[in-house]
């Protein structure tokens, strides 16, 4: 899993503000497994700071990777789930998002024929979130959103 450098140290979110923040995955090639996707944001003291607010697929090199380009409806297709964590007790708070995206398959087509390059291997997933009115946000604090990825039975987080 690799995260881009533009979002590596950070986005400046102002208050009520939305933002897209993208993730990439590498499949192993050859492979079709099971696949599930998180994300989960900061919160403090009963309160996200951080309010997840949707999620899908992003525009992605992956020629692998099948069904996995933005073009496909990810919470339309697959078994997406919003949640809190209980560090959260306001309503209608989520700071959590998972998607399982069922069985996934790399068919390693560009290795098998030629012209392989890594990114061939690659599906991309973004969370849209929303800067809360927390006191923690005025302070001109960092917050980090973690991103899991379950690929079979590995489980690699990211932030």
């Amino acid at each position: 899993m690799t995260i881009p450098e533009a979002t590596k140290y950070g986005v400046d979110i102002p208050v009520g503000q939305k933002e897209w923040l993208t993730f990439y995955v590498t499949m192993p090639v050859d492979i079709t497994t099971a696949v599930e996707v998180s994300f989960l944001t900061p919160s403090f003291e009963t309160r996200p700071i951080l309010h997840a607010t949707d999620i899908k697929f992003a525009e992605c090199e992956g020629k692998n990777v099948l069904c996995m380009d933005e073009h496909v409806d990810l919470q339309r297709n697959f078994a997406t789930t919003w949640g809190q964590t209980g560090n959260v007790t306001t309503f209608m708070s989520m700071d959590t998002a998972t998607s399982n995206l069922g069985y996934v398959t790399n068919t390693g087509f560009t290795k098998k024929w030629g012209g392989y390059v890594v990114d061939d291997d690659v599906f991309a997933v973004k969370v849209e979130v929303q800067m809360s009115d927390h006191p923690l946000t005025l302070n001109d604090q960092v917050f980090d959103v973690y991103f899991a990825v379950k690929i079979g039975d590995t489980i690699v987080v990211g932030k």
